[in-house]
């Protein structure tokens, strides 16, 4: 009785074991998939102290990427073929910095030889950002990054010819991108290409 009770042990430890092997694997092939459409990287605050370089973005990187995440969701439309997208970015992507705001106020009052009075106010602003000390030297406080503004879009597909379909690439656009629709343009594909 006590050999059948160690031989069950023995099967289920391997057979738990063999569980999460199959688990790690399912968990970094769909972290693989996933890698494929992140956003562009941002630095971190803690990536600036430390000195850390991330890939600054320029505006074809991030051009390509609307592009390609675009087109991929536009081939899932029922109705929609091969599809071609150009994205025309305004600029590039804007950072917003900390900053120290100091305000002052100075009020003066003048009197004339004739009994009058005036009183004059002074307003002053000073900003300054505000750096952290890390292993790259002296690091601006990033509190957020902006995407660039999208200047306009252009799609060229097999499909949109319905009217309906031009329809919901329209509506997939303008919510997906926040562009107005006067700054799309969607086109019907040649045929035979």
């Amino acid at each position: 009785m006590a050999s059948k009770w160690s031989m069950d042990r023995w099967q289920w430890m391997i057979i738990l074991i063999g569980l999460a092997a199959g688990l790690f694997l399912m968990g970094s092939f769909f972290k693989v998939q996933e890698e494929k459409n992140l956003p562009p990287p941002v630095a971190s605050d803690a990536q600036a102290v430390q000195g850390e370089s991330v890939k600054e973005w320029t505006m074809k990187d991030y051009e390509e990427f609307y592009e390609n995440s675009l087109r991929e969701i536009l081939e899932q439309i029922v109705g929609v073929g091969q599809v071609t997208v150009m994205v025309n970015l305004d600029s590039t992507e804007e950072k917003v910095y900390q900053t120290n705001l100091q305000t002052g106020k100075q009020v003066t009052e003048e009197k004339d030889t004739q009994g009058g009075t005036r009183t004059v106010e002074d307003m002053t602003q000073n900003s300054q950002v505000v750096t952290v000390t890390g292993g790259g030297g002296e690091q601006p406080i990033v509190v957020k990054t902006v995407k660039p503004k999208i200047r306009g879009v252009v799609v060229v597909a097999n499909g949109v010819e319905n009217m309906q379909v031009k329809a919901w690439i329209f509506d997939v656009i303008e919510r997906s991108l926040d562009v107005p629709p006067h700054r799309i343009s969607i086109v019907p594909r040649k045929k035979g290409n």
